[in-house]
């Protein structure tokens, strides 16, 4: 499959020209209780609170995400797709907090998904 860059640069973080800001997250019930709170959060500036309650409560990993990682060699597998796995036995594990992490784990497992599927005519276009 070939495919054409049209949002990004090659080269360049595919952030570059997306503003980040932090916010914070937060349901609360009826009662006044606090059922769900997150603090610190970074989202595209641009995006509602809404959208940001959604990515923090229903799409960040709240656990087993290391703070130090290093990526596994895999025969057949580009350096950019490769898996990673925890610094050493001792790193620190922990939640997600930036939008950016999950957008970076769900693009990277579909165009892992499609590598290995042989859907990309070269390492350029998996890019």
């Amino acid at each position: 499959m070939k495919i054409e860059r049209i949002y990004t640069t090659a080269g360049e973080s595919p952030y570059a020209d997306i503003e980040f800001r932090l916010t914070s997250s937060e349901i609360v019930k009826p009662d006044g209780s606090v059922v769900f709170s997150m603090q610190n959060l970074e989202v595209p500036a641009s995006w509602s609170s809404v959208a940001a309650d959604v990515i923090a409560q229903k799409y960040f990993r709240r656990q087993g995400v290391p703070a130090q990682s290093r990526r596994i060699a895999e025969d057949g597998v580009p350096d950019f797709l490769r898996r990673s796995v925890p610094q050493d036995v001792d790193t620190p594990l922990g939640g997600e907090t930036s939008a950016k992490q999950v957008f970076d784990r769900m693009a990277g497992a579909w165009t892992y998904w499609g590598w290995k599927g042989g859907y990309f005519t070269n390492e350029a276009d998996a890019q």
